[in-house]
């Protein structure tokens, strides 16, 4: 089948599978994970962005949504600052770093599978077919200068 042929709506591509069976959820995955996984391997997996041999980094992208949910948890029960008990001066929540760093990791995690609007963006446009990755602009990248470009290299 062409290329143009496997064209969905919209012009997002159905990118041709390597390698048959169904997506498998691990077993020591999280409660939460579990459900993460249950809620987005179907749709990965008949969209050709994941196949068995993804299913350990879709682990991960499932484990880490279930940590940044507990950990935004924690802090909507518990707050953004809280006080030490030996000075009462005010410190941050420690789940802040939690969830900020969980929410980086779903983040990166979700752009490998096309499951942010900027790789969906990408993947529309056809910029990731037949790229190579230092030529793909990473929208996500944190900018170092205000002289980083956000599409690679310097400006």
């Amino acid at each position: 089948m062409t290329r143009r042929a496997r064209e969905r709506p919209g012009n997002l591509r159905v990118l041709p599978g390597g390698g048959g069976g169904d997506l498998e959820r691990p077993s020591w995955l999280s409660d939460a994970a579990s459900a993460e996984w249950d809620r987005v391997a179907p749709a990965l997996r008949k969209l050709g962005m994941a196949e068995p041999a993804d299913e350990t980094a879709l682990a991960a992208y499932c484990e880490a949504v279930a940590r940044l949910r507990i950990a935004s948890d924690i802090v909507m029960r518990t707050g953004l600052v809280g006080r030490d008990k030996d000075t009462g001066a005010l410190k941050r929540n420690p789940a802040v770093a939690l969830a900020r760093d969980a929410s980086y990791e779903v983040r990166m995690w979700a752009r490998e599978f096309g499951l942010t609007p900027a790789a969906r963006l990408l993947l529309r446009h056809g910029h990731l077919a037949g790229a190579a990755p230092d030529d793909v602009p990473d929208p996500g990248r944190p900018r170092h200068s205000a002289t980083d470009s956000p599409y690679g290299g310097r400006r």
